[in-house]
């Protein structure tokens, strides 16, 4: 886990900006988030876009519950739900988490329990739904950890990345600032940045596909959106 000043720290020392164990002023800052924050901006733009992990407490009551800024449980939207868990007296027992053509296969649907043991996410806009089975029979507690966009760093906000993106932001951001210090860029540090964001990219990349907020999917060739 990072700060974005130890991000733009570490940035910094890769242009030789700074040396070990030196730290960036104030004012400095000021000016290398405004660059970190113009990178996360130029990511959001290609498609390339930088996570946290987080995790959430839902108390669900219902066979589906909506997560997002105007859902059932207001938290920022996730991207992905990366596990879950539901917690019962102390107790926490396991969610598998289904793909969507695994859950629409489940025929009794309406089978309830008071202990859920599988779960759909479906990422609608603006807020996601997941849906539960069986359907709870009462209210119940499940924590999920999820992954949600950052859409900015805060200088001293501690985020839990995934594996590879600190090593992309430090390397890529020490490009954009190479030329505010009148730095070199040093080929090893070039070449890296490269790699670090060409495998985001590639972790990244799904096909391009929509839903609007009723579940139908969108058509890129018809531009229409249609049942499933």
């Amino acid at each position: 886990m990072a700060t974005a000043k130890e991000l733009m720290n570490r940035s910094k020392r890769l242009i030789g900006a700074l040396g070990r164990g030196e730290t960036g002023t104030n004012a400095e800052d000021v000016d290398d988030l405004a660059a970190l924050n113009a990178f996360m901006n130029s990511l959001w733009l290609n498609g390339d876009a930088v996570y946290d992990i987080q995790e959430q407490s839902l108390t669900v009551t219902t066979v589906s519950h909506t997560v997002g800024p105007t859902g059932n449980t207001v938290i920022t939207r996730p991207i992905t739900i990366e596990s879950a868990v539901q917690r019962k007296n102390n107790i926490d027992y396991p969610i598998e988490l289904l793909t969507e053509q695994q859950y629409r296969a489940i025929t009794a649907k309406s089978v309830t329990s008071d202990i859920v043991s599988q779960a759909w996410y479906q990422p609608l806009m603006p807020d996601g739904k997941i849906f539960f089975f069986p359907t709870p029979s009462e209210s119940i507690t499940v924590l999920i950890r999820s992954r949600t966009q950052i859409e900015a760093f805060t200088i001293n906000e501690t985020v839990a990345l995934p594996p590879g993106y600190e090593d992309m932001l430090a390397y890529n951001l020490a490009l954009r600032l190479a030329p505010e210090y009148q730095r070199e860029v040093p080929e090893m540090v070039r070449l890296t940045a490269a790699t670090t964001l060409r495998n985001i990219k590639r972790l990244n990349y799904e096909p391009p596909t929509a839903y609007s907020s009723d579940g139908g999917r969108y058509s890129i060739n018809s531009d229409t959106f249609g049942t499933r």
